[in-house]
Parts: structure tokens; C-alpha cells; sequence
């Protein structure tokens, strides 16, 4: 099922919402993103500039349902605070929440 959303367009498929925005890379996507392929991987057959800024999560594994719920809500969510030209955030303060997560995820148990 494929619907629109405040210029994205979702597109759900075997319960999990794969978001697609047409056009991410001039909406704001760092131009020196780097499509290394992550250890155990393969290097896609596209251009790096196309895998890393138009669809970074792409080759990424599958999550157990919760988390790809809250995953995919956080990602549309970006996309409309890009879209609405960053008023009630910025990247930066978006990113460090990021970073925040990524150390309570590898702290030890």
C-alpha cells in the first residue's frame, strides 16, 4: 500500500513502512556521505552517491517489529521537520539524540 504523507511517500510492505522521499538528496542529505559497504557486506552496483543519499537504509537488516515501528515513525518524522525547513529543530540536536541512543544501545548490560 502506498500512500502520501506531507511530501513523502510510504510505502508499507510485510509490516514495516518503508519511507521514500522523492528528491532527499537536494533536500538535504550531506553531499560527502560515503557508500562504504559495512564489513560482510557487497558494494552495491550504483554510484556511491546514489546508495548513500537516496536510500541509506536500504541494505540494513530487519529489526524485530517494535523497534522497526519506532525506526520508520523516526524517519518520517525527519523527513517532515526537512520538509518544513527545520523550524521546531535542527539537524544537530536531532543527531546528538542519535548519538544519545547509540551509547545507551552499546553501554554494557
Amino acid at each position: 500500500m502506498i500512500t502520501k504523507k506531507g511530501g513523502s511517500m510510504i510505502v508499507k510492505s510485510h509490516s514495516r513502512a518503508h519511507v521514500a522521499e522523492a528528491g532527499v538528496a537536494a533536500a538535504g542529505a550531506p553531499a560527502a556521505v560515503t557508500a562504504a559497504a559495512p564489513p560482510g557486506r557487497e558494494q552495491s552496483d550504483q554510484p556511491p552517491h546514489a546508495t548513500a543519499r537516496e536510500r541509506p537504509f536500504e541494505d540494513l537488516p530487519d529489526l524485530p517489529d517494535d523497534l522497526a515501528e519506532k525506526v520508520d515513525d523516526l524517519k518520517v518524522a525527519i523527513l517532515q521537520h526537512r520538509l518544513a525547513g527545520w523550524q521546531e529543530t535542527t539537524p544537530d540536536d536531532i543527531v546528538a539524540h542519535l548519538d544519545a541512543l547509540r551509547q545507551l544501545t552499546l553501554a554494557p548490560a
